[in-house]
C-alpha cells in the first residue's frame, strides 16, 4: 500500500491522500470508540481505486479494551469525487459495531463506511445473507430446484465481495447428499431479472446446439432482493490446470468454446463499444503520468501512440461474454465450461478474443517462456477463426491487446494504490508496444 504521501493528488477525487491514510483514518475514526475502548490500529486491507471516479476500501480496525479484551472491526467504505453521490450512501444515522459508534457519511471526505452485507449499493445482500436457505422457500424464487422434495439444510458461504458493485454466495447442503454446490449472486446495478432471462436463453440453446460450450444453469431469481442463483457446470480454474497439460490443445478446446458463443443467435440488448475500452486507455494516461512521472516519455509513446491509432468500431456485432479470462473458464476432462454472464452483450468479438488473451499472457509471464506463450497463443487464434465465418484482422487483435494490457496490467498497481515501483510498468509497456505493433497477435 502506498503511502498517502506517496499519492499524487486527484482533483476530482480530492480526499484520496486522506482516504488512503492509515494513519489520518485512525484519528478520524478514535473519537467514536465506546467507552472504555481505544482505537489502536487502522490497515487498509484493500483497494480498489477508480481514476477520477471513486475509491473503495477495507478498514481493518483494532480497538483495545481497559480490561484488556480486544476488538477487531472490518469496516468497508466507498469514496466519492466530483458528482452526486446517491441518497442511500449519505445516511445521516450512526453505524453500530462492538467498540465504535460511527458516522455513516463523512461529508467533509465525501467518504460512505458500512459493515457487510449492509452495502448501501447491494441493497438486498443483507435480507440474501441472513434469510440464507430459508429464502429459496418463497414462492417463485426457485423455478429450478437443485434437490428433491423438502429442501435439505443448507450454509452460505461467502465466495467474494466487491463492494458497491456486487456479492457471490456458495450453498453447500449439510446433509452431504450431493457434493456439488449450487451459488447465488447479488448485484447493484445489474438488473438479475434480465440476466436471468438471457442466461436461460443461453442455457437452452448451447445445450442443444453447442456442447463445446458447456454453462451453469440458471436456478432461480428474486427480483425483490435483486439476486440470481445458479448451479455449478463442474471442474476446475484453468489456471489450476495448466501444470502438465498440453497447453495449446487445452487453448483450443477454450477457443471452440469462445467461437460457439460468437455464433450464437441471441441479441441480448447491452452493446461493447471499442470507444469505452478507448475512454479507459485516455483515463489510464492520465492516472499512469501520475503516478510514475518518470516513466512520462514511455508512457506517451506507447499510450499516446494507440489513442493516435485507435480504430474504427466493428461492422460485425455479435454475442461477447463481456469479460471472458482465465477465471472464467473451468475444465473437467475433455470438457470446457465458461462462467459469470453477468456482462454478456453484443459487440465487437475481438474484444473477447483480447480480454482472454492478454490476462492468459498476464497469468503466464515467469511462468511459460515467451516462445511457450506465444506458441499456446496462435493455437488458440487459428482454432478460432476455423470456427467462425470471419477473418481474425491480427492489426486490430494487437491494438485490442495492446490497449487491455495498458487498461487492466499496467494500470493493476494505480487501481490497487500498491507501492511496487515503476519497473513492472515499465515492462508492460514494453508488451504492450510489441503487441500494438503486431508481434505476438499471431
Amino acid at each position: 500500500m502506498l503511502a498517502a504521501s506517496q499519492i499524487p493528488l486527484d482533483e476530482r477525487l480530492p480526499s484520496l491522500t486522506q482516504v488512503a491514510d492509515e494513519d489520518a483514518m485512525r484519528t478520524r475514526f478514535a473519537p467514536y470508540a465506546h467507552a472504555g475502548w481505544t482505537l489502536r490500529r487502522c490497515r487498509i486491507k484493500e483497494a480498489r481505486y477508480y481514476p477520477s471516479q471513486n475509491c473503495l476500501l477495507a478498514y481493518h480496525l483494532k480497538f483495545d479494551h481497559e480490561s484488556g479484551e480486544t476488538a477487531t472491526v472490518m469496516l468497508h467504505a466507498r469514496a466519492f469525487g466530483e458528482g452526486a453521490v446517491p441518497e442511500a450512501f449519505r445516511a445521516d444515522t450512526m453505524l453500530a459495531t462492538s467498540a465504535a459508534t460511527l458516522p455513516r457519511w463523512f461529508a467533509d471526505l465525501g467518504l460512505a463506511i458500512w459493515t457487510f452485507p449492509d452495502d448501501p449499493a447491494v441493497h438486498g445482500l443483507g435480507t440474501v445473507w441472513r434469510r440464507g436457505g430459508a429464502l429459496l422457500d418463497d414462492p417463485g424464487v426457485m423455478q429450478h430446484r437443485p434437490w428433491n422434495g423438502e429442501r435439505p439444510g443448507l450454509e452460505t458461504l461467502l465466495v467474494s465481495y466487491v463492494a458497491s458493485k456486487r456479492c457471490i454466495l456458495r450453498y453447500d447442503r449439510l446433509d452431504h447428499a450431493l457434493p456439488e454446490s449450487f451459488y447465488g449472486k447479488v448485484y447493484a446495478q445489474e438488473d438479475a431479472r434480465v440476466l436471468y432471462a438471457q442466461m436461460q436463453s443461453l442455457w437452452d440453446w448451447a445445450r442443444q446446439h453447442a456442447p463445446e460450450l458447456r454453462l451453469a444453469q440458471p436456478l432461480g431469481c428474486d427480483p425483490r432482493h435483486n439476486v440470481l442463483w445458479q448451479a455449478s457446470p463442474g471442474g476446475e480454474p484453468l489456471l489450476e490446470v495448466l501444470d502438465g497439460c498440453d497447453v495449446p490443445a487445452l487453448l483450443r478446446r477454450v477457443a471452440a468454446a469462445m467461437a460457439a458463443l460468437h455464433r450464437c443467435p441471441l441479441q441480448p440488448e447491452r452493446r461493447w463499444r471499442l470507444d469505452e475500452e478507448t475512454a479507459k486507455l485516455r483515463r489510464a494516461h492520465a492516472a499512469l503520468s501520475r503516478f510514475h512521472p518518470e516513466l512520462r516519455p514511455r508512457i506517451e509513446s506507447v499510450v499516446g501512440g494507440l489513442l493516435a491509432v485507435a480504430p474504427a468500431e466493428a461492422e460485425r456485432l455479435v454475442p461477447v461474454h463481456g469479460d471472458f479470462h482465465c477465471n472464467q473458464v473451468l475444465v473437467h476432462d475433455e470438457r470446457v465450461a465458461v462462467i459469470d454472464f453477468d456482462l454478456f452483450g453484443m459487440g465487437d468479438p475481438l474484444l473477447d478474443v483480447g480480454r482472454f488473451l492478454s490476462r492468459f499472457r498476464a497469468h503466464m509471464h515467469g511462468k511459460l517462456g515467451e516462445e511457450e506463450v506465444l506458441q499456446a497463443q496462435r493455437a488458440f487464434v487459428s482454432a478460432y477463426e476455423i470456427l467462425v465465418p470471419w477473418r481474425v484482422d491480427r492489426q486490430r487483435l494487437g491494438w485490442i491487446l495492446a490497449a487491455l494490457l495498458v487498461n487492466r496490467q499496467a494500470l493493476k498497481s494505480v487501481k490497487k494504490l500498491s507501492a511496487g515501483g515503476s519497473e513492472p510498468v515499465a515492462t508492460l509497456l514494453a508488451t504492450a508496444a510489441r503487441m500494438a505493433s503486431g508481434s505476438g497477435a499471431e
